[in-house]
């Protein structure tokens, strides 16, 4: 499946994720459920505006790696207080 097109500023005009919609289009792409012991490879959502608008893939918990405009790829910690007040949701690729 292909994601969609959408602009860095997209929250601001919308109040869905097309992010969030992309992934739960992915027949083996499931949301996991709060407290699920998380894995390398889980894809967090954060809220950037009004809905979740960014992504990240955990390397080994809590660290994840994503890009941030301005800095390129980079790394993030899920308890570092700017990333865990914006995580929306975990997904994770189950195999088919």
């Amino acid at each position: 499946l292909k994601p969609p097109c959408y602009t860095l500023d997209a929250t601001a005009h919308r109040e869905d994720s097309q992010l969030q919609e992309y992934l739960e289009s992915i027949p083996n792409c499931v949301r996991l459920d709060d407290g699920t012991r998380l894995i390398p490879g889980d894809m967090v959502t954060f809220m950037m505006g009004r809905a979740p608008h960014h992504l990240g893939m955990l390397v080994t918990p809590p660290v994840f790696i994503h890009s941030i405009r301005g800095l390129g790829t980079t790394f993030g910690q899920l308890n570092d207080p700017t990333y865990a007040r914006r995580q929306d949701a975990v997904y994770r690729l189950m195999q088919s």
